[in-house]
């Protein structure tokens, strides 16, 4: 049996470690997988029964440990691979690519790319230079595969990278349209029907400077929102503080769930953090806004949908154009879909605001039935399913060229 080597470089929760999960468990029905970690600083959120290997080597504080620690990755993944006697290593997220990269012997190596280099703000300085200029260009050239998300990152990899055609392919995001929907059904926490009380706006992820949650809470500084609707946001993440400081800046009474028991009715915005199930909070929403300054190819969007939830999105660089307007219609500041509306990205602040405001607006005098059911069908066209067996043919296609 053909033996599959997974890396990432952790195993705690996010997008891409999810993805990881899926192909894992997928790939493991016709093929040995082990798993691989550079270690377990971030715990392990998404098991999977494969074996999983860690290379035990931290980050490091400062430039120097750092660069020594990347070098021991290097060479303890190239000994794990001669170890295992690896047929094919795939990588997951830019640190694990170049350790991929560098520590290739005989085997395959293939690469997930799930996010934005050229937009990721990240991505800046003396080192994002090195990492756009020189690291990408001629390590990714390397890899015998490269599979971006969505065609948005695939076609950045040709314009801005100049990475070969022929080696790239888009392989989507995929969820399990059951799983979610069956989570939907179950019982709200007794304790959160407050939040339920006014019409719900809802996002769902992790809370990060790039997610752009600030815009939706900056809404609510009119007044009359805080009478109308309720803002609940899904997820932690390192922007949780600076948020609940600005809903206090905005003198919002707002809900804090690390400091706070119950939510109450009179509250407008409501920080509920991580939710084992987030869809029955989501199936209970009105409208599902997604502000993001850039994405790969966003899972909580087609989630959304799966819940029947209409969508507000800023037309970011990449995916929700993919998902939500599919051919492409070109438009100046909002486009009105079949599941909802696009707002442009490059409006002024005040003008993005308005926008904003009008579609949400828009969408909850609508109410959600009708785009909601087509959002959900078009939520179809990303299932799980589809997914892995677009994987499976692309590892099996590398494995005949060995």
């Amino acid at each position: 049996m053909k033996k599959v080597l997974m890396i990432i470089p952790n195993a705690g929760f996010g997008g891409a470690q999810r993805v990881f999960h899926e192909v894992a468990i997928a790939l493991a029905t016709e093929y040995e997988v082990i798993e691989c970690v550079f270690n377990f600083d971030f715990g392990h959120a998404y098991p999977t029964g494969n074996p999983i290997r860690s290379l035990e080597v931290p980050a490091g504080t400062t430039w120097f440990s750092k660069a020594v620690n990347f070098v021991k990755r290097v060479l303890r993944l190239r000994q794990l691979k001669r170890e295992l006697a690896i047929d094919i290593a795939i990588s997951h997220l830019e640190g694990a690519d170049y350790v991929n990269i560098l520590s290739a012997r005989s085997e395959k190596v293939v690469l997930c790319i799930h996010g934005s280099k050229s937009h990721d703000q990240a991505i800046a300085g003396w080192l994002g230079w090195v990492r756009k200029r020189l690291l990408i260009p001629a390590l990714y050239q390397r890899a015998d595969r490269l599979i971006a998300v969505s065609e948005g990152i695939k076609n950045e990899l040709l314009s801005d990278y100049g990475l070969r055609p022929d080696r790239l392919c888009v392989i989507e995001n995929g969820t399990d349209l059951n799983v979610i929907r069956a989570s939907a059904n179950q019982a709200l926490p007794a304790h959160t029907a407050p939040l339920f009380e006014k019409p719900v706006l809802i996002t769902h992820g992790r809370l990060a400077p790039e997610k752009n949650h600030r815009l939706l809470i900056s809404l609510f500084a009119d007044p009359a929102w805080q009478q109308k609707y309720h803002l609940v946001l899904i997820g932690s993440g390192p922007e949780m503080d600076r948020l609940t400081e600005l809903a206090a800046l905005l003198h919002l009474d707002f809900y804090d769930a690390r400091t706070t028991e119950t939510p109450r009715a009179s509250q407008s915005v409501f920080f509920m953090g991580y939710q084992d199930n987030p869809f029955v909070f989501l199936q209970q929403g009105s409208v599902f806004l997604f502000p993001s300054l850039f994405e790969g190819f966003p899972m909580a969007l087609i989630e959304a949908m799966t819940c029947g939830l209409p969508v507000v999105a800023r037309n970011c660089p990449y995916g929700p154009q993919e998902i939500l307007n599919p051919r492409q219609e070109p438009f100046d500041a909002v486009l009105e879909t079949p599941y909802g509306y696009l707002v442009a990205p490059h409006l002024s602040a005040t003008d993005e605001q308005r926008w904003w405001a009008w579609a949400i607006d828009r969408l909850v005098n609508e109410g959600r039935a009708a785009r909601g059911s087509r959002a959900q069908l078009r939520s179809q066209d990303f299932t799980l399913a589809l997914s892995v067996q677009k994987w499976r043919s692309e590892v099996a296609s590398c494995l005949s060229a060995l």
